[in-house]
C-alpha cells in the first residue's frame, strides 16, 4: 500500500473516523530545539514554511492521518479475511511494515521524514503465521534488512546468498519465542539526506540509549528508555560521560563491522 503516506487521503467512508477534539499534542510538539543541531533548526524554519502554526491546525492533519490509517487497515483486513475464506490462512505468512515513519508535527512542527528521530525511523513490523508463531510483542532490535533472510529461510532457500553475506539476520527465533536466541546489542541507523546531501549515523542499543553522529554539528545522545520523545540531548552530560564514551566506541565498532563507506570519517571526527 502507498498509504498511509502524506498527503493523507482517506475516502469519504473513513473521513472523520477519529474525533479531532480528542487528539492531544505530542510530548515533543513544542520542543524548543535548544540543544539540537543547527541543521534541525534550519529544517524547521526553512523547509516547513507552510506548516500549521498551532496544534488546532496540526490536530486536523493528525486526524486525517488516523483516518487514512483506518482505511488502509481495513483493506489489509480484507486480505486476511480472504486468506481465511480460501482456507489458506494457516499456510500463509503475513508481514506488514513500512519504509519510514512521519514526523507529523513532532519536534516543533516537523513534517514528513528526513530526520533520524524515532518518529521517522522507528517503524512498525507485524508478522503473523497462525499455529507457528505465538502472539507476542517482541522488543528485540530488528531491521527491515532482516526480512530478506527471514523469508528465504522460511522458503528453505538461500538463492546463492549465505548468512555471512547478509547484514540482516532471520527473525524466526524471535517470532517463535525462542528464549535462547541471540539478541542484538545495538542497531545501526543511517541517513543520507532527502532535500540535500547530509550523512548521519546513529546506533540504538538494547539498554535504551541512542547516539546520533552529526558530522557538521553537535552529536546527539538520548536515553530512549526514559526520554522516548528525544527532548533532552545528553551529549555534554558529565553525569553520563562514561556511557557516552562507550556509545562512541560502539558506534565506531558498528560502522567498521558494517563496512560503512564513511567509517573513516566517523572514527576521525569522534577523535579516534
Amino acid at each position: 500500500f502507498w498509504g498511509p503516506h502524506a498527503p493523507f487521503l482517506p475516502s469519504d467512508e473513513y473521513l472523520g473516523t477519529h474525533d479531532r477534539a480528542a487528539i492531544e499534542p505530542w510530548e515533543n510538539y513544542a520542543d524548543p530545539l535548544t540543544d539540537k543541531p543547527e541543521r534541525i533548526k534550519h529544517e524547521q524554519s526553512d523547509f516547513y514554511r507552510r506548516r500549521p502554526r498551532t496544534w488546532d491546525g496540526w490536530r486536523e492533519i493528525v486526524g486525517l492521518c488516523y483516518d487514512f490509517v483506518s482505511m488502509i487497515d481495513a483493506q489489509i483486513g480484507r486480505i486476511v479475511d480472504k486468506l481465511a475464506e480460501l482456507d489458506i490462512a494457516d499456510d500463509t505468512v503475513v508481514m506488514l511494515t513500512s519504509d519510514h515513519g512521519d514526523m507529523i508535527g513532532s519536534h516543533n512542527q516537523m513534517f514528513d521524514k528526513g530526520l533520524i528521530y524515532e518518529e521517522a525511523h522507528h517503524i512498525p513490523l507485524i508478522a503473523s503465521w497462525p499455529g507457528e508463531w505465538p502472539p507476542a510483542v517482541c522488543n528485540d532490535l530488528v531491521s527491515n534488512m532482516d526480512l530478506m533472510p527471514t523469508v528465504l529461510g522460511l522458503c528453505g532457500r538461500s538463492d546463492g546468498t549465505t548468512a555471512e553475506e547478509l547484514d540482516g539476520r532471520s527473525l524466526e527465533p524471535a517470532l517463535r519465542g525462542d528464549s535462547s536466541r541471540d539478541r542484538r546489542q545495538r542497531l545501526l541507523l543511517e541517513f543520507h539526506g532527502i532535500r540535500y546531501l547530509y550523512s548521519e549515523r546513529a546506533i540504538v542499543t538494547s539498554d535504551g540509549w541512542k547516539y546520533v553522529f552529526n558530522p557538521a554539528d553537535i552529536d546527539e545522545v538520548y536515553h530512549l528508555a526514559s526520554d522516548p520523545a528525544e527532548l533532552t540531548n545528553l551529549v555534554d552530560s558529565s553525569a553520563h560521560a562514561e556511557t557516552i564514551e562507550r556509545l562512541r566506541r560502539d558506534l565506531m565498532a558498528t560502522v567498521i563491522e558494517a563496512g560503512d563507506p564513511i567509517r573513516g570519517a566517523v572514527c576521525k571526527l569522534l577523535g579516534h
